[in-house]
């Protein structure tokens, strides 16, 4: 179900409960917050209705003054938790500048398998 709500069809398979939880990714930077906030308004309002849950928020670490106390508060403000980080690596900028995920770029890299243990 990770598909779905990452590709822009997020709204039927919420509605409908087709996925057990729904995870945020965020950064610390503001406007990343804000659409957070509203993205995690929505999935609450499909939850009340029977749609799927928020199971948590992974913070994506972008730079080196990023704020990590700043996505902790974010997620107790809205009554969840960080469940896991995401780190600044070059790894993921070397794959996406091959056009490729982590994954598919390096499958024995340890990032990809922190992408792997998230799914």
């Amino acid at each position: 179900m990770l598909g779905d709500v990452v590709c822009g069809g997020f709204a039927m398979p919420l509605r409908r409960g087709l996925a057990d939880e729904v995870y945020v990714i965020t950064s610390a930077d503001y406007l990343a917050l804000y659409a957070a906030n509203n993205i995690c308004k929505g999935i609450s309002e499909f939850a009340n209705k029977g749609g799927s849950p928020l199971g948590g928020i992974i913070y994506n670490v972008r730079g080196m003054l990023d704020e990590a106390d700043v996505v902790y508060d974010f997620a107790g403000q809205i009554g969840s938790q960080v469940i896991g980080h995401i780190p600044n690596a070059h790894e993921i900028a070397e794959a996406e500048i091959d056009g490729n995920t982590v994954i598919e770029y390096d499958p024995t890299n340890g990032i990809a398998d922190l992408f792997r243990e998230f799914a």
